[in-house]
């Protein structure tokens, strides 16, 4: 198992990217998946996504949500955001997300989960 930290998608925010990176309009999340799922297969800089399950309580009415990885760790003790927050990694993935349009990149929180 192990932990990931990345920014969490919804359906419109991965639409934009989508729309971003390969000019094609979705309306849907795993539309915009279909459409952006190669571009994260091999990249140099590690960056990728994998489907997660929605928070409970969340209003969107999704089933699934994205999470943009910027870090994995075997570890089990969580990994301090703070920490992260302050390495060059995390610039890079901002840097990334607001080339493609994510302007709004510094108002998101990071989120953890764990991945088999």
């Amino acid at each position: 198992m192990a932990q990931v930290i990345g920014f969490r998608f919804n359906a419109a925010n991965l639409c934009r990217l989508a729309k971003s990176m390969r000019g094609i309009e979705c309306t849907s999340l795993l539309g915009a998946v279909g459409v952006i799922f190669r571009e994260f297969e091999d990249r140099p800089d590690g960056f990728r996504i994998e489907l997660i399950p929605v928070p409970p309580g969340d209003p969107s009415g999704e089933e699934v949500n994205i999470i943009f990885i910027i870090w994995v760790s075997s570890k089990q003790k969580p990994l301090s955001f703070k920490k992260l927050r302050q390495l060059p990694r995390m610039q890079e993935a901002k840097g990334f997300l607001r080339g493609f349009g994510i302007t709004e990149i510094d108002d998101w929180k990071l989120i953890r989960t764990y991945l088999d």
